[in-house]
């Protein structure tokens, strides 16, 4: 036998032999208020789960019908000082229907305008805030992708100077269907594991997260050409419906909420009945309207975390909840997302 052969297959088996190196998993937490003033107990909550990384939202980007034009909508107003916050995500939800009104001119003309409004927010973070990613969320369609993927380039372009990375929202279908939806021109993608049933169908059981409807979205999740994190839903709403079409959302809401027999009526779970025409949460309910009370339980997002697991490769990635609220304080155990992080540090 060649000895170079023998070489090359003791190197082979050494190779083969080597434990798999863990991965680096970062917590993190979305905030979306337009006021940025953490509470004691969610300040307690963020130290306990050892989580230093914030998504912060700084504005909605969305057409204004009256004036016929793009606007910044709910700017942040910071009023904390993030103390034992380390690092910052600036994040921007940006509607289709913006792209719908904008020529290549006018998406150059809004990156610059954001570019703008984000670097004076950012210069407005306390001083022991790294912001090294900007994020843009968007659920883009066929139509409104070579607007929005034009966006991206753009400032990536601007960040890429920097020495800073741009990153994008995936959904569940944009990561299955890549060549149908395009892949975005950014850094990193951030998978959203949540929004997997109809809203609008009076049939769903919760639309937040389902299972089972997760799982046909994952045959070729490690295929996906960007490096994905992931966040998963801490939050509940309620979904008002009448005479079976769905009104609008009402959140956050809790059993607490509907917790007065006198005005609400507990149905088959999660349904309750409007006993007499009420405010709730600043809307006004009409009496025999139905609320399809949503949340998602521990253990369906311990389940959903190993389905992850199991279908996304083994890579350095930032796993996080959406969002922070009396809700995740309330609800989660502040155990949760360590406990999610250790699984995805398995090789």
């Amino acid at each position: 036998m060649p000895r170079h052969f023998v070489y090359c297959l003791i190197i082979s088996v050494l190779i083969a032999c080597e434990p798999a190196t863990p991965s680096v998993v970062t917590p993190a937490v979305y905030h979306w208020q337009a006021r940025l003033q953490l509470q004691p107990e969610e300040r307690s909550y963020l130290a306990a789960a050892g989580i230093e990384k914030l998504y912060l939202r700084f504005f909605d980007v969305d057409f204004d019908e009256e004036r016929q034009e793009v606007v910044p909508l709910s700017i942040l107003e910071v009023a904390d000082s993030l103390a034992g916050i380390r690092e910052v995500v600036p994040t921007v939800f940006i509607t289709n229907r913006t792209f719908q009104a904008l020529d290549e001119t006018g998406v150059d003309t809004l990156g610059a305008r954001m570019l703008r409004l984000l670097t004076k927010l950012e210069r407005q973070l306390p001083e022991q805030i790294e912001v090294r990613e900007w994020q843009l969320d968007c659920d883009w369609t066929a139509t409104t992708r070579p607007a929005f993927f034009h966006l991206l380039e753009r400032l990536r372009a601007f960040l890429a100077e920097r020495g800073d990375r741009l990153s994008a929202t995936i959904r569940l279908h944009q990561l299955a269907y890549p060549q149908q939806t395009g892949v975005p021109p950014v850094d990193r993608g951030m998978l959203m594991c949540y929004n997997t049933g109809d809203l609008q169908e009076p049939e769903t059981e919760n639309s937040i997260l389902e299972l089972g409807a997760v799982a046909p979205y994952l045959g070729q999740a490690d295929q996906y050409p960007l490096p994905l994190d992931l966040v998963l839903p801490a939050f509940s709403w309620g979904v008002l419906f009448r005479e079976g079409r769905m009104i609008r959302l009402i959140h956050p809401l809790s059993p607490a909420h509907l917790s007065d027999t006198s005005r609400f009526l507990a149905l088959q779970p999660p349904w309750y009945q409007v006993r007499k025409s009420t405010y709730l949460e600043g809307y006004y309910l009409y009496r025999d309207d139905r609320l399809r009370l949503e949340a998602v339980e521990v253990d369906t997002l311990q389940a959903a975390a190993r389905l992850l697991h199991r279908r996304l490769r083994p890579e350095d990635r930032t796993i996080a909840l959406y969002h922070l609220d009396t809700t995740l304080v309330n609800r989660y155990p502040h155990g949760l997302l360590p406990q999610i992080a250790r699984l995805f540090e398995e090789p």
